[in-house]
């Protein structure tokens, strides 16, 4: 694989094998088998940024900085010289399993999985019966690491000016659902009930 720059001339030629991201901020990664990545800053000769090789997991830089996932080690985001900026700890006792791969609008969305034990009821014979499942949650951070939307929402979408999150969801079941405005700051935005003639 090689690159070239805005102006189409060849940055590099034939350098890795496997696939690259884009480059962002002079930052990308390379991976070979989708199971072991390194951040390379560009140049004609592209360099390994230390500390950021051999990772199991990498987003897209945005903000000044990435997350990548080192083997056996929680999120962390680095700044494009590999300096780390945080690392995700557990929220509320729940590890942060996953989190978009870059930021939009200065926010993006992380993923806390629980377990829950649920009853239901057979159809057939009418007994209930217990069986426990996972269930993924999600919540929003903002550049500097901050949950500004606790992970409590079965769905996360992340637009400029406001989040929209969704408790419940209907492909999963669920009777009742419902889905809430939040600003930046995830607070709620209350909309006003208009009435519409028939």
């Amino acid at each position: 694989i090689g690159m070239l720059d805005k102006d189409l001339k060849p940055l590099f030629a034939e350098e890795f094998n496997g696939a690259v991201s884009p480059i962002v901020d002079g930052v990308f990664w390379v991976t070979e088998d989708y199971d072991n990545y390194s951040l390379y800053k560009v140049g004609k000769k592209p360099t390994v940024i230390k500390g950021c090789e051999d990772l199991v997991g990498v987003g897209i830089m945005s903000e000044g900085i990435i997350p990548i996932v080192k083997k056996g080690s929680r999120i962390t985001y680095v700044d494009k010289n590999g300096k780390e900026k945080f690392t995700l700890k557990p929220y509320k006792g729940k590890e942060i399993v996953s989190v978009a791969p870059y930021f939009r609008g200065g926010k993006a969305w992380i993923c806390v999985t629980e377990t829950k034990e649920r009853i239901e009821r057979n159809p057939w014979n009418g007994r209930e019966y217990r069986h426990s499942h996972t269930e993924t949650l999600y919540g929003v951070i903002n550049k500097d690491g901050k949950v500004i939307v606790e992970p409590i929402y079965d769905e996360v979408n992340l637009y400029e000016d406001f989040i929209l999150v969704q408790k419940g969801a209907p492909y999963n079941g669920d009777e009742e659902y419902s889905t809430i405005l939040l600003d930046n700051n995830g607070n709620i935005i209350k909309i006003k009930e208009v009435k519409v003639d028939e």
